[in-house]
């Protein structure tokens, strides 16, 4: 069965190559958003000046990551190609034919208004982590390691006595499995905040678009206060580096022997078969000893994993009830993980959402004073 070529790759909207609207959006949203920018700024400004006095360097993160982010781009690309090729051997057309079309729709795709914010926010995604992983990793060196040992007293005192992890591997050693969807689910984390900071930002809904705002100024601001603020004045490394950095080896010992036990016994050899918990511990701790060049850092009060998980349920609630119930039901996932993976003591999570919940109303308050209504 054959279709023609213009049917199969849909018509050209010409009304979408309109340059001064979407740049009229983007002016809106800068205007709608302005402390958010002014934060954004605020902490790029702040890098950049500790690099000038420091003598450091924010351009190696920053290419790094631009390295990272064009893997993932020639990843996507290549998945693209092969759907068009399967595509076109599926219709009955010349080959001639179907490229030029398909050059049609890219082009027109650029000037695209759901493109071009796919583009921008990742672009302001990437801004914001530069940053933020630059002082992340001055964290020690601002103020050593010196809560661990509180941090965990306070977890054996919560449970009267013993620590949460130990309450909780009753359940994972008779049902490895489930360390492994814990596992997988942990690492999901970091795609999720790139779909949350991207996604919200395609819709057109009035009500979406408000809780899209919202969310960004309440990610920015905890990523600044819980994850740099307060992770300074409570600087811990978490269970995981218990070990290395109180010399107490009993504690957790027995939970990081069971979390190794599904890898390599050498712990800084990277195995398929290992957790990706293990693996991303072992780098953390190469770049913290200075063995690894790349943009990292460790802090665990505040848990930042459970506070943006948080934040997810927090937006999704705007947009869907059930959709607020399913990440209510991660954070939850992610609170668990963040202490049967060793990355976190309990109390990291609980302050996390103590500190994440007036933030983000906070955000709404601050948003509802002078609120515009943007193009749609």
């Amino acid at each position: 069965m054959s279709f023609p070529v213009s049917a199969l790759l849909g018509r050209i909207n010409e009304e979408s190559i309109d340059k001064s609207k979407i740049f009229k959006q983007l002016r809106y949203e800068i205007l709608n958003n302005a402390l958010f920018y002014v934060v954004l700024i605020a902490l790029v400004l702040s890098a950049i000046i500790s690099c000038i006095f420091l003598g450091d360097s924010i351009a190696a993160i920053a290419i790094k990551m631009a390295f990272r982010a064009a893997r993932f781009v020639l990843l996507c690309v290549s998945i693209t190609f092969i759907v068009w090729l399967l595509v076109f051997f599926r219709h009955d057309c010349s080959l001639a034919d179907y490229s030029r079309l398909s050059w049609d729709r890219i082009k027109v795709g650029t000037h695209n208004s759901k493109v071009i914010k796919v583009l921008y926010s990742a672009v302001i995604f990437a801004v914001i982590l530069a940053p933020y992983l630059y002082w992340k990793m001055k964290i020690p060196q601002m103020n050593p390691f010196s809560w661990d040992e509180t941090l965990a007293a306070w977890d054996s005192q919560l449970f009267f006595n013993r620590q949460p992890w130990e309450i909780l591997q009753p359940i994972f050693e008779d049902r490895r499995i489930l360390t492994r969807i814990i596992d997988s689910l942990y690492l999901l984390w970091v795609f999720m905040c790139f779909a949350f900071f991207c996604g919200l930002f395609l819709s057109g809904k009035s009500h979406i678009r408000s809780a899209r705002r919202q969310y960004w100024l309440a990610t920015i601001l905890s990523w600044v206060i819980i994850g740099l603020f307060a992770a300074t004045a409570m600087s811990s490394a978490g269970p995981v580096y218990f070990q290395y950095v109180t010399g107490d080896a009993q504690t957790f010992g027995p939970l990081l022997e069971y979390l190794r036990s599904f890898g390599s016994p050498d712990t800084h050899v990277y195995n398929a078969q290992g957790l990706h918990a293990v693996d991303a511990a072992n780098h953390l701790w190469g770049v913290y000893r200075g063995a690894i060049d790349a943009p990292a850092g460790i802090s665990a009060m505040p848990s930042m994993h459970n506070a943006q998980a948080l934040l997810f349920s927090l937006v999704a609630f705007r947009i869907r009830l059930w959709f607020g119930l399913l990440m209510a039901l991660y954070a939850v996932i992610i609170l668990i993980g963040s202490v049967h993976l060793a990355w976190h003591y309990f109390v990291d999570g609980i302050v996390a959402f103590a500190m994440v919940v007036p933030i983000w109303y906070f955000s709404g308050w601050i948003l509802d004073r002078d609120r515009q209504t943007a193009p749609a």
